[in-house]
């Protein structure tokens, strides 16, 4: 089996925009608007959810997050 699928996310202050890397190049971008969820998290799972990487698909082993904003102390 191939190595774990990449999570690939670019995270604004109002969206945030994913996509799966599952071979040589990545899956669809997924856009969804930060307000309609209560943090980071629960956006991310919802757009594996919807892109097939949980469940019955295979789970990201690794992430790529690009954040916009200040890093103070290694948080963004």
């Amino acid at each position: 089996m191939s190595a774990a699928p990449t999570l690939l996310a670019d995270i604004g202050g109002t969206n945030i925009r994913l996509s799966v890397l599952d071979g040589p190049a990545p899956g669809p971008v997924q856009q969804l608007e930060l307000d309609g969820f209560d943090g980071i998290l629960p956006a991310i799972a919802a757009c594996l959810t919807a892109a097939g990487a949980e469940g019955g698909g295979r789970r990201p082993g690794a992430a790529v997050l690009a954040v916009a904003g200040p890093v103070a102390e290694g948080r963004a």
